[in-house]
């Protein structure tokens, strides 16, 4: 039997959220298990974490978790796209930004900057576009913020972080709004992820020619679709996630009959 084992990078982990302090709903249903959910992905040579954030307050808050786990974890900086709203509006209602929006940019910047100083952030996001949860954030929210948060980044060129990005039923404004930083090399061509990829053939043909990577997930594998279209993601370009603790795969799922019992067992 061969010694080698693989050594998987998980690109997606939600530790921030409250399942993981084992509240669900509002409600305390188990002690936090952070610790044990660790332990199991090592089990199953899960090497390293990316840990994602959604907020300010997020991306600030990951940097001592970050610390207590290196180099186990690593973190992101930016505001997702359903977080848009409340972060930088205030409400779903206000088309107007806050008047301490800029001031909540440069903050994002310096928590950047700071915390890849530290070793502790390694990317840059989750930020993007989705339109399948407008109750969240307006479109005309999510794209300025998108841009302005692109044009955060854009500043900070040096630091070289990839891009964690989010793109979901939203394909051609993310190409329309991505392309002016590419094409002046804002954004280094190829250096980014878009994450729990759910679209067409199309769609991932427009990704790919931006150059970027791909993030699948239990979501990204749910109808015969999905996994048809997952199959085409050229392995150079393939990366996994968990998405944790969401987009698991489920029973209900078309990949679920793929799913091997014994993980690893191409080891043996």
């Amino acid at each position: 039997m061969s010694s080698w084992k693989p050594r998987y990078f998980d690109i997606g982990v939600n530790f921030s959220d409250s399942m993981f302090q084992g509240r669900y709903n509002g409600s305390a249903k188990h002690a936090p298990d952070i610790e044990q959910v660790i332990s199991r992905a090592k089990l199953f040579n899960v090497d390293r974490m990316l840990i994602t954030a959604s907020s300010i307050e997020e991306s600030r808050a990951h940097l001592s978790l970050v610390a207590d786990h290196l180099p186990y974890f690593a973190s992101t900086v930016g505001v997702h796209p359903c977080t848009i709203a409340q972060e930088f509006y205030g409400n779903i209602e206000n088309e107007t930004p806050l008047p301490n929006a800029e001031e909540k940019l440069l903050e994002l910047k310096s928590i950047a900057l700071d915390g890849h100083a530290q070793g502790l952030v390694k990317a840059f996001g989750e930020i993007g576009l989705d339109y399948d949860r407008l109750h969240y954030s307006t479109k005309s929210q999510q794209r300025e913020m998108f841009t302005r948060q692109l044009e955060v980044y854009a500043s900070i060129k040096h630091l070289n972080l990839p891009l964690f990005l989010h793109m979901r039923a939203a394909c051609d404004d993310f190409v329309e709004i991505m392309s002016p930083f590419l094409e002046n090399g804002s954004i280094q061509v190829g250096n980014g992820v878009v994450h729990s990829f759910t679209g067409t053939k199309e769609e991932l043909d427009k990704i790919l020619s931006l150059g970027f990577f791909v993030g699948i997930n239990g979501c990204s594998l749910k109808t015969q679709e999905n996994v048809d279209v997952a199959k085409l993601i050229p392995l150079e370009k393939l990366m996994i996630e968990t998405d944790a603790p969401w987009c698991e795969i489920r029973k209900s799922h078309a990949s679920y009959p793929l799913i091997s019992a014994y993980p690893n067992l191409f080891l043996s």
